[in-house]
């Protein structure tokens, strides 16, 4: 059985690269509006649209100010929302609803894009609680992780060629920096799929910073 720290409750876990989506950070928002092709009403998001969309979202000046000013703001998810239409409808609009998250602030925030038209609406503040992991918060965890010498030292495996999955972790406790900050947990699968156990590591993706713990076995 794998050994947690006992601070967190219940986690999502999300398989790494088994849900990347497109994505744009903060610094990426710059030059031209992207373009994505007319895609069939019912069809899965391409990647040129799940990049106009958090392009639309990224940028819009409802979204900054839910997010703040400063920090970097991230694209978590883009979501096709499937719309009732009527008959009458000459064309069925593709609507994605898109998460976003600041660090900095560990605030989220949600919108409706409209892909046909740019438009962007229905935003609102979310609890940090409910962001769903990103696929940057995946990319940033294993790179601090396979960083860290202590974590090659107490692995028997070269890091580098095991499989990691990463999981959010939740504080419960006021005086953890994870009751702020973005945290996760960071597994490594062994390549006959058993996991390491020996150790558990935390890291904390607002200050960057790696916690390791040895497990009892």
């Amino acid at each position: 059985m794998l050994c947690f720290r006992k601070r967190f409750v219940a986690v999502r876990a999300i398989g790494m690269g088994a849900f990347l989506l497109g994505m744009l950070s903060q610094g990426s928002v710059a030059g031209e509006t992207p373009t994505a092709p007319q895609a069939k009403p019912f069809a899965p998001l391409s990647p040129a649209e799940e990049k106009l969309a958090s392009f639309l979202a990224l940028t819009d000046h409802k979204i900054k100010e839910l997010l703040g000013s400063t920090g970097e703001r991230i694209v978590c998810s883009t979501d096709l929302i499937t719309s009732p239409f009527s008959g009458e409808q000459t064309t069925i609009p593709r609507r994605v609803r898109v998460i976003l998250y600041n660090r900095a602030n560990s605030q989220g925030a949600s919108s409706i894009v409209d892909l046909s038209t740019h438009h962007v609406d229905e935003q609102q503040a979310i609890d940090a609680e409910d962001v769903p992991l990103a696929p940057q918060d995946v990319q940033d965890a294993r790179h601090l992780v396979l960083k860290d010498r202590r974590a090659h030292e107490l692995v028997e495996s070269p890091l580098h060629e095991l499989e990691s999955q990463v999981v959010l972790y939740h504080a419960l406790e006021d005086e953890d920096a994870c009751k702020k900050h973005r945290c996760v947990n960071v597994l490594f699968r062994r390549p006959d799929g058993t996991y390491l156990t020996s150790i558990s590591i935390l890291v904390d993706l607002t200050s960057r910073s790696i916690s390791i713990s040895k497990n009892h076995q």
